[in-house]
C-alpha cells in the first residue's frame, strides 16, 4: 500500500519506548587478592574487561534508540545487530525488535520479519505484544491473511491497553473477513467494540462487520491537499481500467487526526478485488472492506 503520509493503523506512530531493564553490578574492587597475585591480577583483567562489555552494549543500545529517534533507520539497524550478538537475553529482544522496527521503516519487511518474530517472543509482555502487531500489519501488506490473523490475535492476548486490544481484534477479523471467516470475523468485531469506548472507533467496527462487498485501497494521507493530488493522479493511471473514479475518504488515525484514504472500485467478492488489483499493477493497492474508514 503506497502510504506517503503513514503507514497501517500501528505503523502512523512510532513504536513505543522501550523500557531499559539494565543492572550494573558493581565489583569488589577493594577485596584483597588472598591467592596468588598472578591469579588475583587475571582476574581483575577479566572483571575489567566484562565491564568494559557490559559499558560499551551501554552505549550502542543508546546510539541504536538515539538513531531511531531521529528517523536514522540504516543506522539504527546497525546498531541493533552489534548488540544482538553482543548483550544480554533481554538487551537482544529489545535490540531484535528495534532491527525490526528500523527495517520495516526501511521497507525492507522480509527482514524485519525475523527480527519481529525474535521481539514477540520476549518477556516482556508490551513489547511482545507490539511485535507482534506489526507482524500482522507486513502480514496484511502481503495479503497473508491466515497469519496476520494470528499476529493479531496474539497481539491482543499480550496488549494491555483496552484500546490497542480493540485494535488488534478489528484488524484481526478485517483479516478473517478476506479469508471468507465470516463467523469468526464477526466474534473479533464484536470484542473490538465491547473494549473501545469511543465512538468513531465502535462505529468503525460496526460498518466493517456488515460489509458485504470490497474496494482496493491505493493510498492513506494526513494533508488533504496531497491526498486529491494522488487520487487525481491514480485516475489518470486507471481510467482505462473502467474502475471508476478514486475516492477520497476521511477519518481519523490512531490519535484522532484526520486521515484521507484513496479508495477504487466496488468488488461483491474477495476474488473479484483480487483480479482488479493484478490489473492494477505496478500501482500498489491492498483490499479493504467497503465501508471501512
Amino acid at each position: 500500500m503506497n502510504t506517503p503520509d503513514s503507514k497501517a493503523y500501528t505503523t502512523n506512530r512510532p513504536p513505543r519506548a522501550v523500557r531499559l531493564r539494565r543492572i550494573r553490578e558493581r565489583s569488589a574492587w577493594h577485596r584483597p587478592m588472598i591467592l596468588n597475585p598472578i591469579c588475583g591480577l587475571v582476574a581483575l583483567g577479566l572483571l575489567i574487561a566484562a565491564g568494559c562489555a557490559a559499558n560499551d552494549t551501554a552505549a550502542r543500545m543508546d546510539r541504536m534508540h538515539m538513531a531511531y529517534k531521529h528517523s536514522d533507520y540504516r543506522e539504527a539497524y546497525q546498531q541493533a545487530l552489534t548488540v544482538m550478538r553482543s548483550g544480554n537475553a533481554q538487551e537482544k529482544y529489545e535490540a531484535a525488535y528495534m532491527a525490526g522496527m528500523s527495517a520495516y521503516k526501511l521497507n525492507e519487511t522480509n527482514i524485519a520479519l525475523p527480527h519481529l518474530t525474535l521481539a514477540a517472543q520476549s518477556q516482556d509482555q508490551t513489547m511482545a505484544g507490539d511485535a507482534m502487531t506489526v507482524l500482522g500489519v507486513i502480514y496484511s501488506d502481503q495479503n497473508r491473511y491466515d497469519r496476520a490473523a494470528a499476529a493479531f490475535l496474539k497481539a491482543a492476548e499480550l496488549l494491555t491497553t483496552p484500546q490497542e486490544r480493540a485494535n488488534a481484534y478489528l484488524h484481526a477479523a478485517a483479516a478473517q473477513q478476506r479469508l471468507g471467516l465470516r463467523a469468526q470475523a464477526q466474534t473479533n468485531f464484536s470484542l473490538a467494540r465491547s473494549l473501545s469506548t469511543d465512538t468513531q472507533f465502535r462505529q468503525r467496527a460496526t460498518n466493517e462487520s456488515q460489509a458485504t462487498g470490497y474496494t482496493l485501497q491505493a493510498g492513506a494521507y494526513n494533508d488533504p491537499a496531497n491526498a486529491h493530488r494522488a487520487a487525481d493522479t491514480l485516475a489518470n493511471q486507471t481510467q482505462h481500467l473502467n474502475l471508476g473514479k478514486p475516492r477520497v475518504i476521511q477519518t481519523i488515525d490512531g490519535y484522532g487526526k484526520d486521515l484521507y484514504l484513496i479508495q477504487l472500485g466496488r468488488f461483491s467478492s474477495l476474488a473479484t478485488a483480487s483480479a482488479a488489483k493484478e490489473r492494477l499493477r505496478p500501482t500498489t493497492a491492498m483490499i479493504v472492506p467497503l465501508g471501512t474508514h
